[in-house]
């Protein structure tokens, strides 16, 4: 189970079919997915930015109201998670823009040999 504690006012929801990520509702009905990977790159940002965190959370919640179904994922190319075919996938980066908190990923390794 991960409820993580950002979320832990929402409803959770376990999803059998995806024992890796944790589901939310929104009272309003709006539903989404954050992907263990996903919320290492949120904890990296809250050690690094953490007045900036709260409206990192805030802006995710305004996108599932708006979009109804997002899976916050670590990696468009390998989710994770398997939804049904409304779901829109986002990256950190697509929250970390939008809220113009511009880092640099460093943790992406080295590119020896590449």
């Amino acid at each position: 189970m991960r409820n993580y504690e950002e979320f832990r006012h929402l409803t959770y929801i376990e999803d059998p079919k995806n024992p890796f990520s944790a589901h939310y509702v929104l009272p309003s009905g709006a539903s989404f997915y954050v992907e263990p990977v996903f919320h290492n790159h949120m904890t990296g940002l809250k050690e690094r930015f953490p007045d900036a965190y709260p409206e990192l959370v805030k802006k995710m919640l305004e996108m599932v109201e708006k979009h109804k179904k997002i899976v916050f994922t670590g990696s468009y190319e390998r989710p994770v998670t398997v939804t049904e075919d409304n779901y829109l996938f986002y990256e950190i980066t697509d929250v970390t823009n939008s809220v113009r908190l511009f880092y640099d990923d460093k943790s992406r390794g080295a590119s020896y040999g590449d």
